[in-house]
């Protein structure tokens, strides 16, 4: 019921607040995103944190990663009754690249996520769920944006249930958000 609601606040932040947030232009980079994603959420959880014991914290560290300077743009995470990591809830990825911005820079986040769900030995991510969130200031034809995303099938299939992407750019001058579950 938590996750459920978790997941449902993010993609609705995105939709609506972030969205708005960019319009009127309180977003210059990946920072500014980040930090009004976290504004976000954490107003919108703030009946449960407490609660619930939950906490959002930014740039975590993943715990026995092959990279070991590996780290979270934004979790949400449950904490135990000694106060550390029980579970990592949810992990929100950003990218924020302005027009023009080969895919490619998109893939290193994707492949990081994809190796986290398949590789990690650490029972914190077992249930985890992955936003990739990525604000891209192209403006696409309606035609080249009908089907955008910046993972592959194979990623998609690895990720199945457990990855949502967040995706928000230009379409013929009008910003277009929305976000797809795989």
């Amino acid at each position: 019921m938590i996750k459920n609601m978790i997941h449902a606040t993010i993609k609705n932040i995105w939709k609506h607040s972030i969205s708005k947030d960019y319009d009127q232009h309180y977003l210059l980079r990946e920072d500014s995103l980040k930090n009004a994603f976290y504004f976000h959420l954490r107003s919108s959880l703030a009946n449960i944190l407490t609660e619930q014991n939950i906490r959002i914290y930014t740039e975590l560290h993943y715990r026995d990663m092959i990279s070991p300077n590996s780290r979270a743009d934004l979790a949400v995470v449950k904490l135990n009754a000694t106060n550390e990591i029980q579970e990592v809830l949810a992990v929100i990825e950003f990218k924020y690249k302005k027009a023009n911005v080969h895919e490619r820079y998109y893939q290193d986040d994707v492949r990081k996520v994809i190796n986290i769900i398949k590789l990690s030995p650490h029972a914190i991510y077992d249930n985890t769920y992955f936003y990739l969130a990525s604000l891209n200031e192209t403006d696409y034809e309606p035609i080249h944006s009908e089907h955008l995303s910046y993972t592959t099938e194979e990623e998609r299939i690895s990720g199945a249930g457990r990855i949502t992407e967040l995706l928000g750019y230009r379409e013929n001058g009008v910003s277009t958000w929305y976000s797809i579950d795989h």
